[in-house]
């Protein structure tokens, strides 16, 4: 855009130039700017830091444009904030997420009581496909329609819920191709009796369940 007056125009012009939106710990970019340069072209969202700028954050809560949204880092924020304030927006464009919280393997929540599943993004993610959640002590309670791949792995988090929780997230996902549970602990228990015997999955092509602790 300082090249000269023509590629600035060119630039400007262009609103696929500006839909991926980049926040790092080093240096960040101006959420706000690029949001207003993209238009309505699809958004791309990456932050790779222990908490997102405000702008983003108000990105995160009006903007309908997202189609994937990776998050690393996030060390600063609490569960219950990453389920409300970034991950409750109205996610109607959402096709990729991909969520990995760096904690420490003996981690500290406060005190604060962890929700075992929380529904996400308003509950509306029509489009959603693939969903990675790494270190991430909660589940989605979300009923995914087009969910295909499903990817859930623990290195350090704790896990605060239980065998039906986890078959509720696959019974509530019936378009499961790919599903992929790494670092789960040994001592997963179901409290009370599974309210479901069995859970259909007629598009299941690869299970992978291995690396437990």
């Amino acid at each position: 855009t300082h090249v000269c007056r023509c590629w600035r125009t060119l630039a400007l012009d262009t609103p696929s130039l500006w839909s991926t939106i980049c926040e790092t710990a080093a240096s960040h970019t101006a959420a706000s700017i690029f949001r207003a340069r993209a238009q309505q072209a699809p958004l791309v969202i990456y932050v790779d830091r222990g908490i997102p700028s405000v702008s983003l954050t108000n990105i995160l809560g009006h903007a309908a444009k997202i189609t994937e949204l990776h998050l690393h880092d996030l060390r600063e924020l609490s569960p219950s904030e990453l389920a409300s304030e970034i991950l409750g927006f109205q996610a109607r464009q959402l096709e990729r997420v991909v969520v990995r919280r760096r904690v420490a393997r003996v981690t500290d929540l406060g005190g604060a009581h962890v929700k075992p599943a929380i529904e996400l993004f308003d509950g509306i993610a029509p489009r959603l496909r693939s969903l990675a959640f790494h270190d991430i002590p909660f589940l989605p309670s979300n009923w995914f329609d087009s969910l295909t791949h499903l990817r859930l792995s623990f290195e350090a988090s704790p896990v605060h819920w239980s065998l039906p929780d986890l078959f509720d997230l696959l019974s509530q996902s019936p378009m499961l191709e790919d599903v992929r549970l790494t670092g789960l602990p040994t001592h997963l228990y179901s409290p009370d009796p599974p309210a479901q015997s069995s859970i259909s999955l007629p598009c299941l092509r690869w299970l992978e369940i291995g690396d437990c602790r």
